[in-house]
């Protein structure tokens, strides 16, 4: 990214390239959490890289302004990133019209509030069109948590960033996604005592607990994990747990979750 807000493509693939080897990362996460991100495959890097350049060239060529005019706000800066974003999937061949990355798909389940579900281009995966702004504040934002955090904490049901497309003026992700396979598999149920006994069970097992106050949400020390209601939440015969489509994000101070 040069002072003019330019993408330097060589200089993005030269650095896609080191991230991916593992010789740099972004340290936007831990270095273990920034697995995460390269699990999300190349062009969750290359997003990530784009957009994370972007917000701090504008940062500092705006850090003058900024001391005398108030610092930008969150809109603001969405805008700001959308535009990057789509600037950087034209160009470089990933970005779908609306019509186009729906019409090639076959409709797999539309009922959620924020991501419309498709067959995937093999057996063993779906295609994921979702809509970031439901828990993220900025397509970065998506980017580190509902990625890249996602798989480093739940890597059996991780995304993969396969494009960008857009409907009417909202930007969308076209995430892959594993399509769990397992024998008796049926949704989360809460009423169901002895199911929940086995949940805590799980929860435990991965270092984490329930909160007393709302079901939904799941937490420790270094996380809080939002949206895990029973249709974000498959148990197979096996007693296997799969999440999906839940909203994970560092537990800092201002969560309020006693987060360090």
């Amino acid at each position: 990214m040069n002072e003019q807000g330019e993408i330097d493509y060589e200089e993005l693939k030269r650095t896609t390239d080191e991230v991916e080897s593992g010789r740099i990362t972004l340290n936007r996460l831990s270095l273990a959490e920034e697995q995460g991100r390269r699990k999300g495959g190349r062009r969750n890097v290359e997003a990530s890289i784009v957009l994370g350049r972007g917000e701090k060239t504008f940062s500092e060529n705006t850090q003058e302004c900024s001391r005398s005019a108030g610092t930008p706000n969150e809109n603001e800066s969405r805008r700001r990133q959308e535009q990057l974003l789509e600037k950087w999937a034209r160009e470089t061949g990933v970005f779908e019209k609306w019509e186009d990355a729906t019409s090639k798909r076959k409709l797999y389940d539309s009922t959620g509030t924020e991501s419309r579900v498709y067959e995937g281009n093999t057996p063993d995966t779906v295609i994921k069109i979702t809509f970031p702004y439901q828990f993220s504040n900025t397509p970065l934002e998506f980017l580190d948590n509902r990625i890249s955090l996602h798989n480093y904490l739940f890597p059996d049901t991780a995304y993969k960033l396969i494009g960008i497309t857009k409907k009417g003026n909202s930007i969308g992700f076209i995430l892959e996604q594993p399509r769990i396979k397992e024998d008796g598999v049926q949704n989360m149920d809460f009423t169901n005592p002895a199911l929940v006994e086995k949940y805590k069970t799980e929860l435990e097992k991965r270092g984490l607990k329930m909160s007393e106050t709302d079901h939904t949400t799941i937490y420790n020390d270094d996380y809080v994990i939002y949206d895990l209601h029973e249709d974000n939440i498959f148990v197979s015969e096996a007693g296997n747990f799969r999440f999906f489509d839940i909203a994970p994000f560092l537990n800092t101070s201002s969560r309020r979750m006693g987060g360090v």
